[in-house]
């Protein structure tokens, strides 16, 4: 092993390791939770609860959280947010008595966990240049995104697992609470070096509408936060249609829904790995590319109604999917001032999410219309998104 890999392997294993214990914790516990909520009440009406209120949490903070992880210690910020999640879920898996009676619990602690993630995942994300050289990042980004799809195979089995040796939620809240401590035990052990902060310390809202501001003069990363906001609203119709097609128009189990799922994590795997081989320079129409691919699939499962198709659509999905990620994120970490990263990844984490209330409201009730055609609509919206943003933004 050269000396430049093993350099590389030893300044990423703390920051994959945090990530990949983590986000299997964190998979474990939504697991359970949407398991348990709905078994003991029958309904999904205080799941919704929960979810409404932590994603409303969430969004709120994301405002805060960009200045946040530009004014402060990175590494710092990171060990904290996993600290405060592991109190939350340590004391919830304590005080948890009655799932119904005790929804406050659970909506404080679920609240507490948005609260936490708004803080880490830009800090998390803004952390890698100054800890990962820049001609490494893109492979740092693929080998990330592949640890996510394997991590979202593996999490739900083994959560079932565990569910048959012990049905208790405060045991899958519990084991939540030891992924944050030891995702917080690993980053101390990152290499980090921060960079100056700026001498005029900004209020956090002028420090958010500086960011505002810093993306606007970037019209590369510009176009990427309206694609991305895009994407997910134009996807969120494909999540949707998936297990109406299997259960309403295919009439089959939740075994080949299941299978669905497992496949677009495997798509995610093999495209991950590819993208790790690949060179490290990023085009900056490579994942224009990717959107036109995957815009193909989707207009022949359109056209072709097949469950065979629609199982290769899956895996070119999360192929495609993953692929695209790793590239924008590492545009923007190449092409943002460090001093600026936590506002834009901030400020991407507020905007990719803005759009997906609204787009399970409106595709919530116009998918069983559209039945098959939402795979025409995906096709012919992703193509006309790609064509402006490179048409806008991309190019020269």
């Amino acid at each position: 092993m050269s000396k430049i890999r093993r350099k590389f392997l030893g300044r990423a294993f703390p920051l994959l390791s945090n990530y990949a214990i983590s986000l299997a914790g964190d998979s474990i516990y939504l697991f359970a939770i949407n398991w348990f909520l709905v078994s003991q009440t029958q309904t999904t009406s205080l799941l919704g609860l929960i979810n409404g209120v932590s994603s409303f949490v969430l969004l709120v903070a994301n405002f805060f959280a960009g200045p946040i992880v530009d004014r402060y210690n990175r590494k710092k910020l990171l060990i904290f947010s996993d600290l405060l999640s592991f109190f939350a879920c340590l004391i919830c898996s304590i005080t948890l008595n009655d799932y119904v009676n005790d929804r406050i619990i659970l909506i404080m602690t679920t609240s507490i966990l948005s609260i936490s993630m708004a803080i880490n995942s830009p800090s998390a994300k803004a952390i890698v240049p100054n800890v990962i050289s820049s001609e490494k990042i893109e492979k740092f980004n693929s080998i990330q995104n592949t640890l996510s799809s394997v991590i979202k195979i593996v999490a739900p089995l083994l959560g079932a697992f565990i569910l048959s040796l012990y049905s208790s939620l405060n045991l899958f809240i519990f084991i939540n609470s030891i992924s944050f401590l030891l995702s917080a035990l690993l980053i101390l052990t990152v290499p980090y070096n921060e960079v100056k902060k700026e001498n005029n310390v900004l209020a956090f809202t002028d420090q958010f509408f500086s960011g505002l501001k810093y993306i606007n003069q970037k019209k590369r990363i510009l176009g990427i936060l309206v694609f991305i906001s895009v994407l997910n609203f134009i996807m969120t119709s494909y999540d949707l249609v998936i297990p109406y097609l299997i259960n309403v128009l295919l009439d089959k189990s939740e075994k080949v829904y299941s299978f669905l799922v497992s496949l677009e994590a495997i798509g995610g795997i093999i495209g991950g790995v590819l993208l790790t081989y690949k060179s490290s320079k990023v085009s900056k129409i490579s994942f224009i590319s990717d959107i036109k691919y995957l815009s193909l699939i989707l207009l022949i499962v359109g056209i072709i109604h097949n469950l065979y198709l629609l199982c290769f659509c899956s895996l070119v999905n999360g192929f495609f999917l993953v692929q695209i990620n790793a590239k924008v994120f590492t545009i923007i970490q190449k092409e943002t001032k460090k001093n600026y990263l936590g506002r834009v990844f901030s400020i991407l984490f507020i905007f990719s999410s803005l759009l997906i209330p609204p787009a399970n409201f409106i595709f919530g009730r116009i998918v069983p219309f559209l039945k098959w055609n939402t795979f025409i609509f995906c096709s012919v919206g992703l193509f006309i998104t790609s064509y402006i943003i490179i048409k806008n933004f991309i190019k020269e």
